[in-house]
């Protein structure tokens, strides 16, 4: 193979590349993290190296300097992520491993939490992830994809946390939500994502159900307290979660507007 045989055969290579690589995350619809860019570099390093006639002998020998350079600037701002925490929620699986009864109920949001808190939570209490998901040994984006083709796959878990409360037991929450104030409107159910849709909307299907999820706690619980809160830049972001608790149960708020009645 020839030199230029070799350049338009690396080029044609990385352009392919990128343009594969942007088109699956468009695809998948996944908010863009920075380790899903290593592959795309690893194939531009090899394609750069291949296809690029020989350095001058100047950037020869600059080149480890820039290296070196490079090395140094992520030491000095890898060394806070070094020290910082992958995860919280083992703690919080710890406690309510102590806290949580059986007759309890507990969510964890988001899903991809949920093999976390199955590693570390040892006690007896049912939970779910939101959405529900048959099995928390890998990430299983199979199954999240099956529930945004779903009608309502929330359901189960809302129809339980009802059943808690009016049994007089508790709800926990581990993950991040808003509370809504008491009288805010419902938020809107999202209808399922057609089979023969080209994007798979994860990020605002995921915020719809959490939100629904706060929307009926804070509607039907006498009391929701937030019990955890991880202070800034000492968790991972990704698995920096919070924990919340309701308890009791309120059919219908004496604050609430009356219902519409048929035909006003």
């Amino acid at each position: 193979m020839t030199g230029q045989d070799r350049r338009l055969f690396a080029g044609s290579t990385l352009a392919a590349g990128i343009l594969g690589f942007a088109a699956f995350h468009w695809f998948a619809g996944f908010a863009a993290k920075p380790w899903y860019f290593l592959p795309i570099m690893a194939l531009a390093a090899l394609c750069f190296d291949a296809g690029l006639r020989p350095l001058p002998r100047l950037l020869q020998v600059g080149l480890p300097s820039l290296v070196l350079a490079t090395a140094f600037i992520a030491i000095r701002f890898g060394g806070h992520d070094l020290t910082q925490r992958f995860t919280d929620v083992d703690l919080l699986a710890r406690r309510l491993t102590v806290e949580a009864s059986p007759g309890d109920f507990v969510v964890v949001f988001p899903w991809h939490c949920g093999l976390t808190f199955e590693r570390y939570f040892k006690g007896t209490t049912p939970w779910s992830t939101l959405p529900p998901l048959a099995d928390h040994s890998t990430h299983r984006y199979d199954l999240v994809r099956d529930q945004l083709h779903a009608s309502n796959p929330i359901k189960p878990v809302l129809e339980r946390i009802t059943a808690t409360l009016q049994n007089g037991n508790r709800v926990w929450v581990v993950g991040q939500m808003d509370i809504p104030a008491r009288g805010t409107p419902a938020p809107p159910d999202l209808p399922p994502v057609p089979f023969d849709s080209s994007r798979l909307p994860q990020r605002r299907y995921l915020q719809a159900w959490i939100d629904q999820t706060a929307y009926l706690l804070s509607e039907h619980s006498r009391k929701l307290e937030l019990l955890a809160h991880s202070a800034a830049n000492q968790v991972n972001p990704n698995e920096d979660l919070d924990l919340f608790v309701a308890s009791g149960w309120v059919a219908k708020r004496k604050s609430d507007p009356p219902s519409p009645q048929p035909g006003l």
